[in-house]
């Protein structure tokens, strides 16, 4: 047990970590311990069942099929009668379960962000819960991992194809999956995809998964990790009445395995559409050993993300159109890996030439004690950062517990990688950066994927009338009421108003950090070419310093200059030691106010961004978020706003300094979160004079449709990204109490009406969720919204059921109930974390509140009748009319069966973009 006490919010960060992942899966049935988690959700023998009794001899049947079926081979008339006895059992089965029981179980305690993750080494088990329902919490997880019950083994099984899909549409995926195959060619981490094999897919181990089960989750190969409004006196009885009462057992024992070390460079080439990129990766060390401290100082050192080698000698100069690189340590082995995305006729030889003088300049000790001493004060800072937040704490105590760690050693690592020396790093980088490493070449191309069939499956009856009598027992726990805590001006933020416009400030009682975040309503809508200069003017000087010593001179200081654009507000953030607050403000400001564009490097960038628009137009990513803008608010899409490759081209020097010079000269919002008092920092931030005004972005408007109408865009993808749009007239207070409650009834967890339907009563789609977007200002159109990733083959029978559950779909007063359960438990909890508060005031006041709308929000949806929730439902869909997109492959995708959903209408990538 590990637990660390902050009383911040009434609230734990739990974790529950099993020293197991797909390391430890059959090698005939990999992906069992990614499918053994998705089944931990599905309930016991008591949770999740009404009569366990009848449904065991049912779940039986279904195991007895399942072996069955992995003794007919490739033989499709066998495997179809199987897969066929195995659907009517599921179906009979489904009569006395109650699919995620658990999640609506958690939902209406307030427990929240329920779920899980495998890896290599591990499975863990997360969640948010409630201080006063800790006792609840428990008393379910000793049940789940008491007596676990695989019921719904069938249509769960589609949610993993889809992952699985989600892996296949992914570069960047099937380059991890060749870049693990070459370091790892006779060891599980290489041979076992954590997601499965495609032939393993097919055919399922329902006893293998069992058996895992008894092999490995054993409760002294477990932990509980606790950080939050808890501690040790409080937690230590309810644990042991509950977890401390399953018995201990055998652990299993990891089946031998060799790590093969490379013996020469070892190459393998992956096809996809897109940018040409290299990736490089040297073995190196487990967790643990020694020389990990070194290895990590080494990484910083090439990439800090601002002064590491190769930032400075490839990104910045614009080498390359993007760089990176990153350690992994195992419990049994360890890599590093870097790589690099090419500009427009940029080879894959070249890349990895450029990547390897970086490696060279390591190697050979070109930077100086003072770039050590940076990276480690960059280092020390994000520590005492992530010091701040539950989760991120309670997962460092979790990689202790997986990696078989002592605390007290773990405790230490901070010490050892800032006692790390020069001579450390030069040692390490040049023991194991040798000649032997393996390179993965992502070149243009379209690659032969493996195809995973459409199993058929029945819909699975639900009733959400249904609760187990064990979950009846859980709610009747009683538990001290959490009283909300709002937000309140002067006690919890400070907001003034000065020349140069709004300054909120927000206390850091934790440490002597600062973030501070300028906030322009500019962008490229307003100020065509003021993104592509404002990054331009990132990787520039000024008259009296270089791009470099302006990065190492803020960098020492403690602090970092960062901006983002977009095509209607601009943020400027900058962090680091308050103590040096004045010193990092005023190097950022003058770098910006007094920046010099180079006239190479103003060529370079913009063959760099042309370049990177180019793979952005063969990126299913990236064409998919732009589709469902085009579809959604037509010409407002930020993908048609942006300036056209020929105004970039024709964009001067002087242009280009005279747009990022000049964004002081606006007025801007300013948000400080620091130890300062806010008269203080309100001295640093605000300026006065006269400044120009900026008026903020346009009303949101979607894109009107008389008829129905599906835009579809065709790309050789395994999964369908599907989007719906109905646009709803701007709504009031009242109007946005239904709305919040509609959102949880439709998508609140895997609990909610879309999950419960698509997912787990029809395995339709990986992912599918809805709501209703209200905008962030009172004249922005409202929406109701629905996405799917689905199978290219599962689109139109997923799109059906999405719009029937939208648009027809009868409100269940149970479901209803559990929602506001739901919302009204998330109050007692919902305290604003300090770095947020700021940002939480922008977003009220851009809806016209001038104080916090929780408590008139609160007591405006527990109002809210069902007969009501109905007609405004009713109203909305009556009165709109649906535009849908779809990113998908053609061949798998019936065109002509889209037609029922509306007009289609085929779009090319250029229509989406400006360019």
């Amino acid at each position: 047990v590990y637990i660390s006490t902050d009383r911040e919010k009434p609230e734990v960060s739990t974790l529950i970590p099993v020293r197991t992942g797909s390391r430890n899966d059959p090698a005939a049935s990999t992906g069992l311990a990614h499918y053994l988690e998705h089944m931990l959700f599905k309930g016991t023998d008591e949770l999740g069942t009404i009569d366990i009794e009848a449904e065991q001899p049912l779940i039986d049947e279904i195991a007895a099929l399942y072996a069955e079926l992995r003794t007919v081979g490739d033989d499709a008339e066998a495997r179809a009668a199987i897969l066929e006895k195995i659907d009517k059992a599921t179906i009979a089965s489904a009569a006395y379960s109650v699919p995620n029981e658990i999640s609506r179980l958690y939902g209406q305690l307030g427990i929240e962000g329920l779920n899980a993750w495998t890896w290599l080494d591990e499975t863990v088990y997360v969640a948010t819960v409630p201080s006063n329902r800790l006792d609840a919490w428990l008393r379910v997880e000793k049940e789940r991992f008491s007596d676990p019950v695989f019921r719904l083994f069938y249509p769960e099984l589609e949610a993993v194809y889809e992952e699985k899909n989600i892996s296949l549409d992914s570069p960047g995926r099937r380059v991890n999956t060749a870049m693990m195959e070459m370091l790892f060619p006779e060891h599980p981490y290489g041979t076992q995809p954590t997601i499965g094999l495609v032939e393993h897919l097919k055919t399922p181990a329902y006893q293998d998964m069992e058996a895992y089960f008894e092999r490995w989750y054993a409760p002294n190969n477990m932990a509980v990790v606790l950080a939050g409004d808890i501690d040790a006196a409080t937690a230590l009885p309810l644990l042991e009445a509950t977890l401390g009462q399953i018995p201990a057992r055998t652990v299993g024992t990891p089946e031998p395995a060799k790590i093969t070390p490379l013996a020469q460079r070892t190459a393998r080439v992956v096809e996809a559409e897109g940018a040409t990129e290299v990736t490089l990766a040297w073995p190196t060390v487990p967790v643990g050993h020694e020389d990990w401290a070194a290895l990590s100082v080494m990484d910083l050192l090439v990439d800090d993300g601002s002064v590491g080698a190769l930032n400075l000698s490839l990104t910045t100069p614009q080498r390359v159109a993007r760089a990176y690189s990153s350690p992994s340590f195992m419990k049994e082995a360890g890599w590093w890996t870097m790589g690099a995305t090419a500009k427009e006729g940029q080879t894959v030889e070249e890349l990895e030439g450029l990547l390897l003088e970086v490696v060279t300049t390591i190697k050979e000790g070109r930077f100086t004690d003072a770039d050590l001493k940076t990276v480690l004060l960059g280092y020390e800072m994000r520590q005492q950062t992530e010091l701040e937040f539950n989760f991120r704490r309670a997962n460092r105590m979790a990689d202790a517990f997986l990696n078989g760690r002592a605390w007290s050693d773990v405790s230490e690592d901070d010490e050892r990688v800032l006692a790390v020396t020069r001579e450390d790093v030069l040692r390490v980088a040049n023991r194991y950066l040798g000649d032997a490493f393996a390179v993965v070449q992502r070149v243009p191309g379209k690659p032969t994927l493996p195809k995973i069939d459409k199993p058929s499956i029945s819909a699975v009856p639900l009733d959400p009338t249904r609760t187990s009598p064990f979950a009846e027992d859980v709610m009747a726990m009683e538990a001290p009421m959490l009283t909300p805590r709002w937000l309140e001006a002067g006690r919890d933020y400070t907001r003034q108003d000065g020349d140069s416009g709004p300054f909120v400030a927000v206390k850091n009682t934790r440490n002597e950090l600062f973030s501070a975040t300028y906030m322009f309503e500019l962008g490229d809508r307003t100020t065509p070419g003021l993104c592509f200069s404002l990054e331009l003017a990132q990787r520039s000087g000024t008259a009296n310093a270089t791009n470099e010593a302006l990065k190492k001179e803020i960098a020492a200081l403690g602090g970092s200059m960062g901006i983002s654009c977009g095509n209607n507000v601009t943020r400027v953030n900058v962090t680091g030691l308050d103590r040096n607050l004045e010193a990092i403000n005023t190097l950022a400001r003058e770098w910006i106010d007094n920046v010099v564009i180079d006239a190479k490097a103003l060529k370079t960038a913009k063959a760099t961004l042309l370049s990177q628009r180019k793979d952005n137009l063969a990126s299913p990513n990236f064409l998919g978020y732009a589709l469902a803008q085009y579809a959604s608010v037509g010409g407002q899409s930020s993908t048609l706003q942006e300036p056209s490759n020929r105004a970039i081209e024709k964009l001067s020097r002087k242009k280009v300094e005279k747009l990022a010079r000049g964004l002081f000269d606006h007025q801007r919002r300013v948000h400080y979160f620091g130890p300062r008092d806010a008269d203080a920092a309100r001295g640093v931030f605000v300026d006065a004079g006269d400044f120009r005004a900026t008026e903020r972005r346009p009303p949101i408007r979607y894109r009107e449709a008389e008829t129905p109408v599906v835009y579809f865009m065709h790309r050789d993808v395994a999964k369908s990204s599907v989007y719906i749009y109905a646009p709803t007239p701007p709504g009031d207070a009242g109007a946005r109490a239904s709305a919040d409650l509609w959102g949880e009834y439709l998508s609140g967890g895997m609990g909610g009406l879309i999950f419960q339907e698509v997912r787990e009563a029809r395995g339709l789609a990986y992912s599918a969720y809805a709501y209703l977007s209200t905008g962030l200002y009172p004249d922005d159109q409202w929406a109701l919204v629905g996405s799917l990733g689905t199978q290219s083959d599962k689109t139109i029978d997923a799109l059906t059921l999405m719009l029937s559950l939208l648009q027809e779909h009868a409100f269940d007063p149970t479901s209803v109930g559990v929602a506001k359960t739901s919302i009204e438990a998330s109050y007692g909890t919902d305290r604003v974390g300090p770095r947020a508060i700021a940002n939480r005031v922008h977003t009220w006041e851009r809806r016209g509140e001038t104080s916090d709308p929780r408590p008139r929000e609160r007591e405006a949806i527990q109002a809210v009748e069902l007969a009501a929730l109905q007609a405004y439902a009713d109203g909305l869909n009556g009165a709109s009319v649906p535009v849908i997109a779809i990113l998908g492959n053609r061949d798998n995708l019936d065109l002509e069966g889209l037609a029922r959903f509306g007009k289609v209408v085929e779009v090319a990538p250029s229509d989406v973009v400006s360019w």
